[in-house]
């Protein structure tokens, strides 16, 4: 049983076929491999495709942690108790800080504009953790000695604030009370 014509044109065929894809492969590989002044155009066109690959997916803000030389925006005081502190972050990605959560507030009303505010952040009053003040419940208690006399401080679980409330007689508030 021989090979006969239509066989030999496409195992010449396949082969010719797998020769082009190879040599392309190859070519492909020393553009990306070759010296940098070689092929700078496809550096820059694979730098392009590598950031726009990244900004395709949604940015999650986080809120900047407290450094020890960090004042507040509004009162300018520095910030020496975390557990009161807040942080607005605008659309730009300007971060500002705060050493009371009454400070943030008065900032909101006073000198912010609501359609920039990209995200708010507090920090839970037990565990000294940052979250999303739209997550947090708020205690309002003249017992709370906050650094500004805001005496408001927010918690990540609705039973602590309750339970704060209770212990300091307290008001529970929510995120849209306080910027009313």
């Amino acid at each position: 049983m021989g090979i006969d014509h239509n066989d030999r044109f496409m195992a010449a065929g396949t082969y010719k076929l797998a020769f082009f894809l190879r040599a392309r492969s190859v070519r492909a590989c020393q553009v990306f491999t070759t010296a940098p002044d070689e092929k700078p155009l496809a550096r820059v066109l694979l730098a392009v495709c590598v950031l726009l690959l990244i900004g395709c997916g949604s940015i999650e803000l986080h809120p900047v942690e407290l450094l020890p030389e960090d004042m507040c925006a509004f009162c300018k005081m520095a910030i020496s108790e975390k557990r009161f502190a807040s942080e607005l972050i605008t659309q730009d990605g300007e971060v500002f800080k705060f050493d009371d959560i009454g400070c943030l507030l008065r900032f909101r009303k006073e000198r912010s504009h609501p359609e920039l505010v990209a995200a708010t952040f507090v920090v839970d009053f037990e565990t000294h953790e940052w979250l999303r003040s739209e997550e947090a419940y708020f205690v309002k208690s003249k017992e709370f000695r906050t650094p500004m006399g805001g005496n408001l401080v927010a918690f990540r679980a609705k039973a602590s604030a309750a339970a704060a409330s209770a212990r300091y007689q307290g008001v529970q508030l929510g995120q849209k009370a306080l910027l009313q």
